[in-house]
């Protein structure tokens, strides 16, 4: 039976599956006789009713869920709109509790509030008051009036950790604020001191926390005390509405500014003046940075980091030394000078183009920019001009300021501000006796910024103009890399002639002392036009053509100490050329001739040859060969010049080819400094010839001329004094 119910089973089972298959059809026909049995339709399960009630319920259940959640979103955005519209008042103390917590500082925002956090965000306070940080002397960091501050959401997800925030408007009928840094690190904005990382860090402006679009204000005062970069500014805030919701503030500024007398007056259109989101409001300022006084005109777009100007400036002080100082930049110790120019900066990148630039008595042009935005600022373009004097520069090089520059007119009105501090620059007490420049280069200029400028001077004024003839047509290609200032490409005309060569200064930033080199090349220089006292009436004292090469290399702080250690040679030939007869005559105190010349007039004698070698060695010229040949005498010349005491120890002797009758042939010597030097002849020679004309005229009165007699020299086998330079 079991067997027989079990095949039962299968065969109704098997049927069932072949029934669901084929979707409750009926299957093919089986000609079988249990077909009818086993093959009957399945009956569906019998419907539970607890199953419907719990599906019911389970409908209903999510439909309260639903309901329950637009409910609750309703009454959220109901409150949201209502609290929107109140101004959320309520979250007027969290508020002020948190920043209270961030400053750690006491915060009061007093009533009306109002905060705004939908389409257009804002806060909206009747008056805001914070207090400063413990011990920096101040009692408050903020006390405004009918402050309102507008913002973007997209602006603060935006933002970048360590970049400043950006707020689209910040206005306020009255605004006090004390920005205070000490020594010690601590300000008034945090408790937390905060100092520089290096020198450099401190010396640099901190860069604000905030950027702010829109600036309007009713009055105001900013006290600005900074420690790490002396400054000392007490800045007054004056705000006017225009037609046309326009804005104007009016800012005027005293103190100190990096140890310099501030004084400044500056007008700014409000809008966007203070972002550079491509608007730009017109911007005037004029001032006074302690004996520099400047004006500027023109417009600006962010106006807190000077990141979009253009307009026209002018400046006039004693020294462009000071404004390298507040600019950063490096410029050469000057007299006072007048520059007015036309300037752009966009992003870190600064243009000038001069129009006027007067320094002493030069008259410059330049077309330059100065680049910021790496890490090592780039000065490039071009230096022009109609006149550079060289004593203009003498600060720049370590001499004395010339006494000849022209007065300068204040920027500021008559009456606005006195400039009590106003004073002549003064140059360093120098060396009694000396003449070569001992004022110490400022070395760590040359490594605060690289250069590439192209020099271009119409005239180079070598110093008195009726002494020494100028270079002209200049031109050179300076440039400045990391310490290394080299002038490359030099060359000038000069008296018919021309100049070539180069020459460098360079240093370390870890140096007290900098490395200067010299290779320079005169050719066809007409030497009487060069040397102009060697001009007589009628007759030049001396002419021709000269070639000359200095090679030079020295070390130290000053043009003195560079000279004093000095190592090189120099060489000078003339050609071409004549000397002065009486000239020869005199300086062999060839009395006889000398007269003879004189009573029937100078005349020029043709030089055979004339040439000087000398080499120098720790600061000493010693001279290896110098010797000016012509047909009527031979002069020789030797000695030391010391560039480190100035002192001279020269003897020059002339050699007559032909008879004199009355000569006293004895050397000429040049002692004393550079300072004041010292001409006399050789006293033991020339003691010698008048003892031994005094005795002779002791036994015979006419005998004494014997002593006096030049037969000259026999230039028949004679050493040819030209033949070392041929």
């Amino acid at each position: 039976m079991q067997e027989g119910a079990r095949t039962r089973s299968h065969a109704g089972s098997v049927g069932l599956c072949l029934r669901l298959l084929a979707g409750g059809a009926d299957i093919a026909r089986i000609d079988t006789p249990a077909r009818s049995q086993y093959m009957q339709p399945v009956n569906p399960i019998p419907e539970v009713p607890g199953d419907r009630a719990g599906a019911t319920r389970r409908r209903r259940l999510g439909l309260r869920v639903v309901a329950w959640l637009v409910g609750s979103l309703l009454v959220l955005v109901s409150a949201t709109l209502l609290a929107e519209w109140a101004g959320w008042p309520f979250l007027r103390v969290p508020l002020q509790q948190q920043i209270q917590k961030r400053v750690q500082a006491p915060v009061s925002l007093q009533a009306p509030f109002r905060l705004q956090l939908l389409w257009r965000p804002s806060l909206a306070v009747g008056q805001v008051q914070m207090g400063a940080a413990p011990g920096v002397g101040v009692d408050r960091l903020l006390d405004a009036e009918a402050l309102l501050v507008r913002w973007r959401w997209g602006d603060l997800w935006s933002h970048e950790p360590g970049q400043p925030w950006l707020l689209r408007e910040i206005s306020a009928r009255r605004l006090q604020a004390n920005l205070v840094r000490l020594a010690d690190g601590r300000s008034s904005w945090s408790a937390v001191p905060s100092a520089p990382k290096t020198a450099a860090d401190a010396a640099a402006p901190d860069e604000l926390p905030l950027r702010v679009a829109l600036l309007r204000l009713g009055d105001g005062d900013i006290l600005y005390r900074d420690a790490y970069t002396a400054v000392d500014v007490q800045v007054r805030l004056q705000g006017e509405e225009l037609e046309g919701g326009a804005s104007r503030i009016e800012a005027q500024a005293k103190g100190n500014w990096r140890n310099r007398p501030l004084f400044l007056r500056a007008t700014a259109g409000g809008g966007t003046a203070l972002l550079d989101d491509g608007e730009v409001v017109p911007l005037a300022l004029q001032g006074r940075m302690g004996d520099t006084e400047f004006r500027f005109s023109g417009v600006a777009a962010d106006l807190l980091s000077a990141r979009a100007l253009r307009g026209s400036i002018l400046v006039l002080g004693p020294s462009l030394a000071a404004v390298g100082d507040v600019l950063g930049v490096t410029l050469p110790s000057t007299p006072s000078f007048r520059l007015a120019a036309a300037i752009t900066h966009d992003a870190g990148l600064w243009t000038v183009l001069t129009t006027q630039a007067r320094i002493g008595g030069s008259r410059l042009q330049a077309d330059l920019n100065f680049d910021t935005r790496s890490a090592r600022a780039l000065l490039s373009g071009r230096l022009g001009g109609e006149l550079l004097r060289l004593k203009d520069l003498g600060p720049a090089i370590g001499g004395a300021p010339p006494t000849d520059t022209p007065a300068l007119s204040t920027v500021l009105d008559e009456g606005e501000v006195p400039n009590k501090s106003r004073a002549p620059l003064r140059a360093a007490p120098g060396r009694p006796g000396r003449v070569l420049p001992d004022r110490s280069f400022d070395l760590r200029a040359l490594n605060a910024m690289d250069a590439d400028v192209q020099v271009a001077i119409a005239t180079l004024d070598l110093g008195d103009d009726a002494v020494i003839a100028p270079l002209r047509g200049l031109a050179t290609h300076l440039t400045l890399r990391s310490g290394v200032l080299n002038l490359a490409e030099l060359q000038a005309q000069v008296a018919g002639g021309q100049l070539r060569g180069s020459t460098s200064l360079s240093t370390t930033p870890a140096s007290s002392v900098a490395r200067w080199q010299a290779d320079l090349r005169f050719t066809g220089v007409q030497v009487e036009q060069w040397l102009r006292r060697l001009q007589a009436q009628s007759t030049p004292f001396l002419s021709g053509r000269m070639a000359a090469r200095l090679q030079v290399q020295g070390v130290g702080n000053s043009t003195a100490t560079i000279l004093a250690n000095l190592q090189g040679q120099v060489a000078a030939s003339l050609g071409q050329g004549t000397v002065s007869h009486l000239i020869v005559e005199v300086a062999g105190l060839d009395v006889a001739q000398a007269l003879g010349v004189y009573v029937r007039g100078d005349d020029a004698l043709p030089i055979n040859c004339a040439n000087v070698q000398a080499h120098i060695h720790q600061g000493l010229l010693r001279t290896r060969h110098a010797v000016l040949d012509t047909r009527d005498s031979t002069l020789r010349v030797t000695g030391q010049l010391n560039l480190a005491d100035e002192s001279l120890a020269l003897r020059a002797e002339v050699k007559p080819k032909d008879f004199s009758p009355l000569s006293l042939r004895t050397p000429l010597v040049v002692g004393g400094t550079l300072a004041a030097p010292e001409v006399g002849v050789d006293q033991r020679r020339l003691l010698t010839r008048v003892a031994a004309a005094l005795a002779l005229a002791a036994a015979a009165p006419p005998a004494a001329l014997l002593a006096l007699l030049d037969l000259g020299n026999d230039t028949a086998g004679a050493e040819d004094p030209c033949a070392a330079v041929r």
